[in-house]
């Protein structure tokens, strides 16, 4: 798949969430300081960010970890801790303004979790850290 538009091109007030797949990708975007200060950005505007998987390793090359409450793949989760983050071993995990989730099996309790809390526009960002409550 090509990209229709280049990082260098993006500004996060373009955007009203930020989706960081898992998989290898977020190694890969991690080492490109460019997808590290989006990431600090975006997170600084108080947006949402969605992370799934591997996908908190990107939070965690931006420095954003530390007192944040997420989840991850499991191999993510001992980075994450290391960093001063509160690891959740959970399927869905809501900390202000992010959504974190574990793995494949959590996705559709973690794209409920999205549109419960993304869709309306004027609800405020951040729910009590925690789990979503969500059961499989």
């Amino acid at each position: 798949m090509k990209a229709d538009v280049s990082i260098d091109d993006v500004d996060p007030n373009d955007f009203d969430l930020l989706f960081i797949p898992g998989g290898y990708s977020p190694d890969h975007l991690r080492a490109d300081e460019r997808f590290v200060e989006f990431v600090k950005a975006f997170d600084e505007s108080g947006k949402w960010i969605a992370a799934v998987c591997h996908g908190p390793q990107l939070l965690l090359s931006a420095n954003l970890v530390k007192g944040r409450t997420l989840t991850a793949w499991r191999t993510v989760q001992d980075d994450l801790e290391l960093a001063g983050a509160n690891v959740k071993d959970e399927p869905v995990v809501i900390d202000r303004n992010w959504i974190t989730s574990r793995h494949p099996g959590d996705l559709d309790l973690f794209s409920r979790a999205i549109i419960e809390n993304v869709r309306p526009a004027e609800r405020a960002i951040g729910a009590d850290i925690g789990s979503t409550g969500l059961n499989a």
